[in-house]
Parts: C-alpha cells; structure tokens; sequence
C-alpha cells in the first residue's frame, strides 16, 4: 500500500480548525495556543505523521485521550445528564 506524505500545510490547516473556546490538547495546552504556533511545529508534527504512516507504529503518546464529562442541565447525579467535552 502507498501511502501520501502529510504535508505541513495540512497540518497547518488542521491546526487551524475552530475549536470551542475551552478545548485543549494534550498536556492542557490551549487550542489558541497551538494555532498561534502551527507555522513553528507543523515540519517536526509533520515529520512524526510521515514516520508512522511509513513503519505503521503510532507513537504511544499520541494514543492518549482525555475525556471529560460537561454537566448539561438538570441533577447532577444522573449520568444522562453529562456529555463528554
């Protein structure tokens, strides 16, 4: 199977993606953080893409997820009533 190189420019794009206003990344690090530095990481996080697709390993860290739990309206004790961030 061939596989296309992830570019800088869609990495940049990508970055560029409106989030919610409280949204972070891994490490807690603001999404207005990131899009202010997307020009500056977008070769080395395209460079880590590129490897993975080539060896098909994905770096540990990057199959972290952090899911929280927003409170929606009503008791706070029903489950029903979160939904994940």
């Amino acid at each position: 199977m061939r596989t296309v190189p992830v570019t800088e420019a869609e990495i940049i794009n990508i970055m560029q993606i409106p989030q919610t206003k409280n949204s972070s990344w891994y490490y807690e690090i603001s999404s207005k953080i990131i899009r202010y530095c997307a020009p500056q990481i977008s070769k080395p996080l395209s460079h880590v893409c590129n490897l993975s697709l080539q060896s098909g390993i994905c770096p540990e860290r990057l199959m972290y997820l952090v899911v929280r739990p927003i409170h929606k309206k009503r008791d706070k004790t029903e489950m029903t009533n979160y939904r994940p961030m």
